[in-house]
């Protein structure tokens, strides 16, 4: 038969045993927690800077405006340097395209 001692021992390392288990499931879930913290905060950041970038083409430029893109097609400067006049030969120009896809 087993002693009232080793009986008392044994509970006593099951209960140390299962406290040891306690503190590292504490470790784990205070990890997890910052992780999931960390990836919301990720994931609301992400959300922003795609708010800010607009819509990018596959070559990663900004697609340009399609209002002033039409005038610019029909012959006009939509710059702030000529705005409105007509293009000379329809000859491209710099600062045109600098505001189409700015």
């Amino acid at each position: 038969m087993i002693e009232k001692k080793e009986i008392f021992k044994k509970i006593e390392d099951l209960e140390s045993s299962l406290s040891d288990t306690m503190a590292q499931l504490s470790l784990i879930k205070q990890s997890f927690d910052q992780t999931l913290t960390e990836n919301a905060s990720i994931r609301m950041e992400n959300e922003k800077l795609r708010e800010r970038l607009g819509l990018l083409d596959e070559d990663g430029k900004k697609e340009p405006n399609s209002t002033l893109l039409d005038l610019y097609n029909e012959g006009f400067h939509v710059c702030h340097v000529s705005y409105g006049q007509r293009r000379e030969n329809e000859e491209p120009c710099a600062f045109c395209t600098g505001v189409l896809y700015q």
